[in-house]
């Protein structure tokens, strides 16, 4: 099935199923491939629903799929049967593909990240910007060090890899929160020279 529609397929599950809001919350979830039993992303959906449903009391509809035919066949279906959110968890199979959209998940993150070293320039200034950046460069690499080795404990505990994820996606959010709220204005530091004795 092709990008195109599958977007269609899922806005006019969206539309079907928006007639519904205001009647009864009734959410559904469909699977990718694997099952939800993958120890994966499919898994780390499904605890994630049943925590909803222990949390709230609100019954779920879940289907796993076996072809990529079914997917948005049980899409359209679940919409006209009422579901008001459908949750389609994608799962990409083919490592290759699993590498490049990684790939350019990452350096889609390097191009916007660029800032960061312009604005650790910028609020340095000349007097100060080899020794910050150096001091960046540093934690930045540092975390490369971390990472692997908080995933691998993290998977080896958990047995998925959803906390390690999640710690991530914390990792990053917290970096943007700060950014965001403690940076202030991105402008030179008045640094305090040394004067220089005249004759």
């Amino acid at each position: 099935m092709s990008f195109s529609r599958f977007s269609l397929a899922f806005l006019a599950g969206l539309a079907a199923a928006a007639a519904g809001v205001a009647n009864e919350f009734s959410p559904a979830i469909v699977y990718d491939f694997g099952g939800k039993f993958d120890r994966s992303f499919n898994q780390s959906a499904s605890e994630g629903a049943q925590k909803f449903k222990a949390d709230t009391g609100i019954a779920y509809r879940e289907f796993e799929i076996t072809n990529a035919a079914q997917r948005e066949q049980i899409m359209a279906q679940l919409a006209r049967r009422g579901a008001t959110i459908i949750v389609a968890v994608p799962v990409i199979s083919d490592p290759h593909l699993a590498v490049a959209v990684l790939s350019l998940a990452s350096m889609g993150y390097g191009v916007y990240t660029s800032s960061h070293w312009a604005a650790t320039q910028t609020i340095a200034g000349p007097a100060a910007a080899g020794r910050w950046t150096g001091l960046q460069n540093f934690t930045g690499n540092l975390a490369g060090v971390v990472a692997p080795i908080v995933t691998g404990a993290v998977v080896q505990a958990t047995g998925h890899y959803f906390w390690a994820f999640a710690a991530t996606s914390a990792v990053v959010l917290t970096g943007s929160l700060a950014l965001a709220f403690g940076l202030g204005p991105v402008e030179p530091v008045a640094w305090a020279l040394p004067s220089v004795p005249t004759d």
